[in-house]
C-alpha cells in the first residue's frame, strides 16, 4: 500500500477539516479564514467558495444526499444545498464549535464545542433534536457509528461517551486517555477508535472495553479516518505526518508520509477509497491517490 501525491491546495488561514462528497468527485475543506472551499478532485481546481460564517470553520461533513454541513467558531452550523446555496443555519451552541459529524445515511448531525455540550440535529429541521452534557470540559471530537444508531463524543475531560441516537440517551461513559481525547472514528466492526493528546491510539469494543492500545508515534493525535474497506486507519497528529496503519484485530505496520510543516487537524478517505486528504494548521491541504494493492 502507498500514497501518491496528487494535489496541494490552500486557504488563507489554518485548515481544520476535510470531507469528500458522496460521488467522490469533490473535496470540501474548512478553514479559520471563515470559508469552506469546494475542489474538483480530478485536477485540483477550486470550484466554489462558501461564505457566510462569521468566524473560522472548524469542520465539514457531507450528508448522503450531497448536502454539506459546516460547523463554525461563530457558534452555528450551516446546511448547504448541492448547488452551494445556504439551506439553513442552526444556532444553539453557546460557545465555539469544535467538531461535527454527519449520519452515514440520512440527515442526522452531531456537534460539540466549548460549551461542553453535544447536540443532535436533523438537517431538515430548524431546531436541535436533543442536547447532552459532553463532560466537564470542551468537547473536541464526535463520530457516528455506521448503523447510525450510536454516536460518540469526547474531549478535554479525557473520557469518551457513547449515545443512543434513537432513544436520545447516554449509553456509557468511560475514562479513556491520560490526556484529552482529540479524535474518534468507528470502524466497520462497530468498534470505536480513539486518539489522544497522550500520543496513544486505542480500540474500544462495542461494549466500551479497551481491546487494543498502541503508541501513535506522534505526541498528539488530532484526527482519524477509517478506509471504506475497514482495512486501514489514517492518523494525523502534531508532527504533520500522516500515518496509515493496518487495521485488524489491532493496529500494526504503519506507513508514514511526511506531509505538512504543522499539526494535522483533519484526514478523510473518499467513499470509493481511492483518495486520501489531510488538512493542516499550515494553511494547506494534501491530496493523495491511495493504492491498497501496491507493496
Amino acid at each position: 500500500m502507498r500514497l501518491v501525491r496528487a494535489h496541494t491546495l490552500a486557504h488563507n488561514n489554518a485548515v481544520y477539516g476535510v470531507a469528500f462528497a458522496p460521488d467522490g468527485k469533490t473535496l470540501a475543506t474548512a478553514s479559520l479564514d471563515n470559508q469552506v472551499k469546494l475542489w474538483r478532485l480530478a485536477d485540483g481546481t477550486l470550484e466554489r467558495v462558501l461564505k457566510g460564517h462569521g468566524d473560522g470553520v472548524a469542520g465539514v461533513g457531507y450528508l448522503a444526499d450531497g448536502r454539506l454541513v459546516s460547523a463554525s467558531l461563530d457558534k452555528s452550523l450551516r446546511v448547504w444545498r448541492t448547488d452551494g446555496t445556504l439551506q439553513r443555519t442552526l444556532p444553539g451552541h453557546a460557545e465555539y464549535l469544535t467538531c461535527v459529524a454527519v449520519e452515514p445515511e440520512g440527515g442526522g448531525i452531531v456537534s460539540g464545542g466549548f460549551d461542553r455540550q453535544i447536540r443532535l440535529w436533523n438537517a431538515d429541521a430548524d431546531a436541535q433534536v436533543a442536547a447532552f452534557a459532553g463532560g466537564e470540559a470542551t468537547v473536541q471530537c464526535v463520530a457516528w457509528r455506521g448503523d447510525a444508531r450510536v454516536f460518540a463524543g469526547a474531549g478535554d475531560d479525557n473520557s469518551i461517551r457513547w449515545f443512543d441516537a434513537t432513544e436520545r440517551a447516554v449509553l456509557r461513559t468511560v475514562p479513556a486517555h491520560a490526556a484529552a481525547v482529540e479524535a474518534l472514528a468507528f470502524d466497520r466492526q462497530r468498534r470505536l477508535i480513539s486518539g489522544g493528546a497522550d500520543g496513544r491510539l486505542k480500540i474500544w469494543s462495542a461494549e466500551g472495553t479497551a481491546v487494543t492500545e498502541v503508541d501513535a508515534l506522534t505526541a498528539r493525535v488530532k484526527c482519524l479516518a477509517v478506509h471504506p474497506t475497514g482495512e486501514v486507519l489514517a492518523v494525523g497528529g502534531s508532527d504533520g505526518v500522516v500515518r496509515v496503519w493496518k487495521l485488524g484485530a489491532g493496529l500494526s505496520e504503519p506507513i508514514a508520509e511526511p506531509a505538512h510543516r504543522n499539526t494535522l487537524y483533519g484526514v478523510a478517505f473518499s467513499p470509493d477509497g481511492t483518495w486520501l486528504a489531510a488538512a493542516s494548521f499550515d494553511r494547506s491541504i494534501s491530496v493523495w491517490r491511495w493504492e491498497m494493492s501496491a507493496s
